[in-house]
């Protein structure tokens, strides 16, 4: 999709989450009407020039991401899960197993149920720790496609 036309559909929506593994040039052209943005560790590098690989790097990314339009910032911070950043604050909800079978679709997962979530009038917080519990609940299973459903994710997450 030309970023032109990214950028005038984006313009139309109420709140934005924007994925980052698009193509850099229509990411960039809708930032700053995003809302949410979620980056993996390679997309948080092309966007801000260093690539996180803990905790700690992952929340230096939100820090710049915030400046350029999204006021959450959701970046994975490798085998440690994901850093969940606002403009006053953040959270690393805890991820999944110890040892995944197959991490094919995790980050699908974590957005989808985050989005859901939120747009449904769940905390942020409350939100991100589910969305957390699905990316590690889908990380259980091989090809990236389990049953998520919310009692599974609030066992999971107490697991």
């Amino acid at each position: 999709m030309p970023a032109e036309v990214a950028r005038a559909a984006a313009a139309r929506a109420d709140r934005l989450v924007v994925d980052a593994s698009g193509e850099p040039e229509v990411v960039g052209a809708v930032l700053p009407m995003a809302w949410l943005l979620r980056a993996d560790p390679e997309e948080a590098g092309a966007l801000t020039g260093t690539t996180p690989d803990d905790v700690v790097s992952a929340l230096a990314a939100p820090r710049e991401l915030h400046a350029r339009g999204p006021e959450v910032v959701v970046v994975q911070a490798g085998a440690e899960g994901d850093v969940v950043a606002w403009p006053d604050g953040h959270l690393v909800p805890a991820h999944g197993p110890e040892r995944p079978v197959d991490t094919t679709g995790a980050g699908d997962a974590f957005v989808g149920v985050l989005t859901g979530l939120l747009a449904r009038g769940e905390d942020l917080g409350t939100a991100s720790r589910l969305a957390s519990a699905a990316a590690g609940h889908t990380t259980g299973h091989l090809g990236g496609r389990p049953t998520l459903t919310e009692s599974d994710l609030r066992q999971h997450r107490r697991a």
